[in-house]
């Protein structure tokens, strides 16, 4: 991370950095309940953390919105990558009722 922006965020936010690509993110959402009383976040990261989150079964709600305007095309990047790269079926279970149209 480039200084001056390390510097700008260090005097709005606490910042917890690592060098390793890979990041443990059982490990960070644990430390953000016990350390934080973190109950609910949401995620607003793009396709790779989604994903990451989605693969390790970490996400309980998934909120989408529908534009109304149409973008994109096969080669699009989606919520958990690009749209040929879908993830096992268990994410099934996180549909809402609702956002199948049952009521």
């Amino acid at each position: 991370m480039l200084r001056k922006f390390r510097q700008a965020l260090l005097k709005k936010a606490t910042l917890h950095l690592s060098k390793s690509r890979q990041k443990d993110l059982p490990q960070l959402l644990y430390k953000l309940r016990v350390e934080y009383k973190v109950r609910t976040f949401a995620c607003k990261g793009g396709p790779t953390l989604s994903r990451a989150l989605l693969k390790q079964g970490l996400v309980d709600q998934l909120n989408l919105m529908i534009t109304p305007y149409p973008f994109g095309g096969a080669n699009a990047p989606m919520l958990a990558g690009l749209s040929q790269d879908f993830l096992p079926t268990e994410g099934a279970s996180l549909a809402h009722p609702h956002a199948r149209g049952q009521r």
